[in-house]
């Protein structure tokens, strides 16, 4: 069945609006609604297990990305003029991110075409589905920035993804504050 097939959208659509963020993965495998709403997620934390499918089954990381993309203020499928070499600086849609070497680790600069209110969130996708998605916070005037330390797991593993040509990455804008 192709993926624009009408019976898979209107399967997906159901599926998707169906809020399975909190429910638990009974099943051996998770279902297309648990996929679809863990690319959806409002947090950052990582379900182990849905990590494990991510990795394991290529046709349920194809979905997640495909959502990832449809959702997402912005992505970026490969840097421009992708070599074997260590990518500094890269486009993620009309956005700029730039990696700035520090004493203190790397610093992780998005220069915004433009702002909208809300928090922002980048996340980070190997090919073979290994990621990470970290909180950016809200812009000041048009940029985000974070340190990359490698004092912490989630950052240092964000440095690692983002100076690889074949990553995929994702600007994400989250709900604005309330």
């Amino acid at each position: 069945m192709e993926r624009d097939d009408p019976v898979f959208m209107a399967f997906a659509a159901r599926q998707a609006a169906t809020d399975l963020t909190d429910a638990p993965i009974d099943q051996a495998s998770p279902s297309l609604g648990h996929v679809l709403a863990y690319a959806k997620r409002s947090g950052n934390v990582a379900d182990l297990r849905m990590e494990r499918c991510l990795l394991e089954t290529p046709h349920w990381r194809r979905l997640y990305l495909d959502q990832l993309r449809g959702t997402a203020v912005a992505f970026s499928d490969h840097a421009r003029a992708a070599s074997e070499q260590v990518v500094l600086s890269r486009d993620i849609g009309s956005h700029r991110l730039e990696l700035i070497d520090d004493v203190d680790g790397a610093i992780l600069l998005i220069t915004l075409s433009d702002p909208q209110s809300g928090v922002y969130c980048i996340e980070a996708r190997a090919p073979t589905g290994t990621g990470v998605r970290l909180d950016l916070g809200q812009p000041v005037g048009t940029a985000l920035q974070v340190l990359l330390s490698d004092d912490f797991p989630e950052t240092k593993a964000l440095k690692a993804l983002l100076v690889q040509p074949d990553t995929i990455l994702f600007l994400i804008l989250k709900a604005g504050p309330k």
